[in-house]
């Protein structure tokens, strides 16, 4: 699978998942595993994305971060 069919399965996921978890909020349902595998999906979508910055987008970013003191 390439990164961009498994970014669009993730994000596809995370869409289906928001949906279920609203409705359980509507209906005052827990919703505690779902909210575990969005932060998982979150996750996985966050790596697929900073690996699709290059060398020089990392570069970039890390420069630009301002220095701790």
């Amino acid at each position: 699978m390439s990164r961009y069919e498994l970014k669009k399965t993730v994000q596809r996921q995370l869409r289906e998942l928001n949906w279920k978890i609203d409705m359980k909020i509507v209906s005052g349902l827990s919703y505690r595993e779902e909210a575990r595998r969005h932060k998982i999906l979150l996750r996985q979508l966050e790596h697929i994305q900073r690996s699709e910055v290059g060398f020089f987008g990392r570069m970039l970013r890390t420069l630009s971060r301002p220095l701790a003191y």
